[in-house]
Order: structure tokens, then sequence, then C-alpha cells
């Protein structure tokens, strides 16, 4: 029984002693990388004018009168006239819906596929961050 137990443990400590370090290699490699993008000036920001976020960043700021960027991914009309964008992700992980409760439905069409700009106060809906717009003209599209 003695013999046993100490090769479980002879071989467990091999195991560590081999797997720990290529993980901890792993994790400093990506944090190098990090690195050295953020240090080129590749942050998520850059490019854009100061007080913007990234639309996956929508659900830090909840609550906050935010302008947000990102790709329009979808465009639908619901059943009750209600227009939604879905920006950021494709669907079914959207990381932002753009609301407006009646509108016009074209100008909004028009910005599938393009970055867009959009100002409004963050609120969670569906368990999602949104923003409720009462007008088209609080999306911007951003110049290619």
């Amino acid at each position: 029984m003695v013999f046993r137990d100490a090769s479980v443990v002879a071989v467990r400590l091999r195991w560590r002693r081999a797997v720990l370090p290529v993980l901890v290699g792993i994790a400093g490699l990506t944090t190098l990388l990090l690195l050295t993008a953020c240090s080129k000036g590749k942050t998520p920001t850059s490019g854009r004018a100061s007080g913007q976020i990234p639309a996956y960043l929508a659900g830090s700021y909840i609550g906050q009168d935010v302008t947000v960027y990102g790709r329009v991914y979808t465009v639908a009309r619901e059943g009750n006239g209600t227009i939604v964008l879905g920006i950021g992700s494709q669907t079914p992980s959207t990381v932002l819906r753009v609301v407006q409760l009646h509108g016009d439905y074209s100008q909004l069409v028009a910005t599938h596929g393009k970055i867009v700009h959009v100002k409004g106060v963050i609120k969670v809906e569906r368990g999602l961050p949104e923003i409720e717009i009462t007008s088209s003209k609080q999306v911007v599209q951003e110049n290619p």
C-alpha cells in the first residue's frame, strides 16, 4: 500500500513539473502580445474621438449617456413597428441593441454592415445592453 501511494505522488509531481511551466509560458506570451499591441497604439479606441466607447464595452456603462460605436450586423422590424439594430457582433450574441419605437426604417436599413456611432443612455433590456433612440439622427454612420 505504501508503494502504491508513493507512486501516485511521484506521477502527480512529474505532471506538475512538466505541465505547469508550459501553462505559465503560454500566459506570459499572451500578456507580452497584448502589451506589444497596446504599445503600438492598437487600443480598442484608437482613431476614435475621446469619450466614445466600443460596443463590446457598452455593458460597463449602464445608466450613462454615452456615444457607442460598432458595426451594424442586423436591422429588423418587429411586429409592433419597433426597429432594432444589432451592433457589435452577429446574432445571437449581439453586443448592443439599438431600438427605435417608431421611425424611418429605410434610413436605418442603410446602416447595415457599416460602422455607426449611437448616442444615448444605455439600459439593460432582455439581458442585453440597449440604447433606445427617439430619432434616426442619433445614429451617425462613420466615414469610410
